[in-house]
């Protein structure tokens, strides 16, 4: 697995949220804190299995992960990022509530896990970094 100091120049972040609210917020903070980062957004996991696991095979590549996403129970997300990931680092983010649930992502496999609520442009920046 590769730890970055510092975020290459073709660093690439893909972001899987279902909810639009969020996805535009993380989008903004990302531009503002992370601007040379490419940003690759997803609204559902299926989207992510045919669009982006088989087509792409670049080593800075970082994942933030909606726990919360539709059709998913508990950390079932995680669990298909996992199997097709292929060690790329996995940040999960989580809603009200859910800290019980960051907690299990990081046993499972996750980075790092950041609550929705208390996300701030630093914080996203640090944990990617």
């Amino acid at each position: 697995m590769t730890i970055f100091t510092t975020l290459p120049i073709n660093m690439q972040i893909v972001h899987i949220e279902d909810n639009e609210g969020d996805r535009v917020l993380v989008s903004k903070l990302l531009k503002t804190h992370l601007p040379l980062a490419k940003v690759i957004q997803y609204q559902r996991m299926e989207e992510v299995k045919s669009n982006f696991l088989n087509q792409y095979s670049e080593e800075n590549i970082i994942m933030l992960l909606d726990l919360g996403l539709s059709g998913y129970s508990e950390i079932s997300a995680l669990d298909v990022l996992l199997e097709y990931n292929f060690d790329r680092p996995i940040i999960v983010l989580t809603g009200v509530g859910e800290t019980s649930l960051g907690i299990k992502s990081l046993k499972r496999g996750a980075q790092d896990f950041l609550r929705k609520k208390n996300l701030d442009g630093e914080l996203l920046k640090h944990s990617i970094e």
